[in-house]
Order: structure tokens, then C-alpha cells, then sequence
């Protein structure tokens, strides 16, 4: 029985700390909070802008590989997870299908722009880009 107990304890403390680990640490310049905010490119687990999001801070990148980030406050990876998205810097971006910013791709134009021949700040669903986004510049 104490062995159960201790196994259980155990499985249950290895659980919590992946979890711990894997979560996207709430950094002390308010991004990877989980809010999208100014100057952020955000990327939301589900469609229509819910669900996680990992928020970030555009001019720090380009982010080549998603593997390492994950939804604020989830243990679910961006990489190949991304269902909807939002440009909120005066920067364009393009998210790409695979690591090392590279496959097919998805534009974003500036905050602001509004949207030209198709191509948008921000896009409520992906499309074809639906859970396939892996990296960004």
C-alpha cells in the first residue's frame, strides 16, 4: 500500500512538473503573459482569437522554431497548434509551415493596414494553416 501511495505521489509530482516546464513563463516585460497586446504578434489555439495564446514580442526575433513555446498557462506546444492569429506591431509577418522559417507561408500586414488583396493583420481562422504554423519572422 505504501508503495502504491509513494508510486502514485511520485507520477503525480513527475505530471506537475512537466506541466511546470512546459508552460511559457510569464516574463517581467508583460510578454508571454498570455495578453496580446501593442507590439505583440500573438498566436491563439483555437479559432476566432481563443483559447491559449502565446504572445510575442515582435522585434526580438525571428522565432525559427516553436517546439520551445507553448499556450500561457497550458502544457500544449505552438508548434503545429495554432488556429488563429493577430498582428499588433508595426512590423509585417509571415509565419511559416516549418521550422527554420521555412514551407509555405501566411502574411500578416501591419496593425493598422487593414486588409489588401486578402492579406490581413490578423486572421480568425488559418485556413489551410490551420494546426500546421512553425515558425515566424
Amino acid at each position: 500500500m505504501i508503495k502504491q501511495v509513494a508510486a502514485t505521489l511520485l507520477a503525480v509530482s513527475a505530471i506537475l512538473g512537466a506541466t511546470a516546464t512546459n508552460s511559457s513563463a510569464i516574463s517581467s516585460d508583460g510578454w508571454e503573459n498570455g495578453n496580446c497586446t501593442a507590439d505583440e504578434f500573438c498566436l491563439y489555439r483555437n479559432t476566432y482569437y481563443s483559447g491559449g495564446v502565446m504572445d510575442f514580442l515582435e522585434g526580438s526575433g525571428p522565432y525559427n522554431n516553436y517546439n520551445n513555446y507553448y499556450f500561457v498557462n497550458t502544457a500544449t506546444s505552438v508548434n503545429n497548434n495554432a488556429s488563429s492569429s493577430a498582428n499588433n506591431t508595426v512590423y509585417e509577418v509571415r509565419m511559416y509551415a516549418n521550422t527554420g522559417l521555412g514551407g509555405p507561408s501566411v502574411q500578416h500586414r501591419a496593425v493598422g493596414s487593414g486588409c489588401v488583396s486578402g492579406i490581413c493583420p490578423a486572421y480568425h481562422s488559418l485556413g489551410w494553416a490551420d494546426n500546421v504554423i512553425s515558425s515566424h519572422a
